[in-house]
């Protein structure tokens, strides 16, 4: 774990006023999106050259929605500049991640740390509602995706 990248961090969060608990190179919180998503759990884990940052939906897909969810991501993740969303077939886990090189230390920004936590709730913003309504079983994945990327 990079110390300095651990600190920098630290350091954000707290002058932000972020309510947070951090131990062996991980960031832990909660984050409120603005849509019905609604909480997100956040962690940030910190190595040595860059740092993860997750946001993970609070509900779990049920695997007999794992096909239909798992395409929609696919969708949703072709074309992504930055970050990918992940599904863990073991427990219908969802999260978005974003990597985060932090190998110069000089050039960790407050900008790219605070970019590192709002992308991936801008994500859940953005594809979240066609997520749970696959969850609950409404619509096909094609056409949710569609609706999601509606600008």
């Amino acid at each position: 774990m990079n110390k300095q990248v651990f600190e920098r961090i630290r350091s954000r969060f707290t002058e932000k006023g972020l309510k947070f608990t951090a131990k062996d190179g991980i960031f832990s919180f909660n984050m409120v999106t603005a849509d019905v998503v609604g909480k997100l759990a956040m962690y940030i884990e910190v190595f040595d050259k860059y740092y993860v940052s997750y946001a993970v939906l609070a509900n779990n897909v049920s695997p007999e929605r794992y096909a239909s969810v798992s395409e929609y991501l696919h969708r949703a993740n072709f074309g992504l500049l930055f970050g990918n969303f992940e599904i863990d077939y073991s427990d219908g886990e969802i999260r978005f991640k974003i990597t985060t090189d932090c190998e110069d230390v000089n050039v960790l920004t407050n900008y790219i740390i605070d970019r590192s936590v709002a992308l991936p709730c801008a994500m859940f913003e953005r594809y979240g509602e066609g997520m749970i309504k696959l969850m609950m079983g409404i619509g096909t994945p094609e056409e949710l995706i569609l609706e999601s990327e509606k600008i």
